[in-house]
């Protein structure tokens, strides 16, 4: 089966004010952060039946490291 993947507006931006975040806390954390979410996401488009559904049809990965 092939899934779609989709993003909420909000997770964009969940995911932006979290890059700028990281960057205040040390330079070059949030390129850390935004390769884990990469990973993240690569991980779930090639097994998306390993993450528990959470709502309905939707399916929720999280990184490794970070929150």
């Amino acid at each position: 089966m092939v899934y779609k993947v989709l993003f909420f507006d909000e997770v964009r931006q969940d995911i932006k004010e979290a890059k700028n975040w990281y960057q205040s806390q040390l330079k070059g954390l949030e390129k850390r952060f935004a390769e884990d979410i990469k990973i993240a996401i690569s991980r779930w488009k090639e097994r998306p039946a390993v993450h528990t559904i959470r709502y309905k049809n939707i399916r929720i990965a999280h990184p490794d490291v970070f929150p």
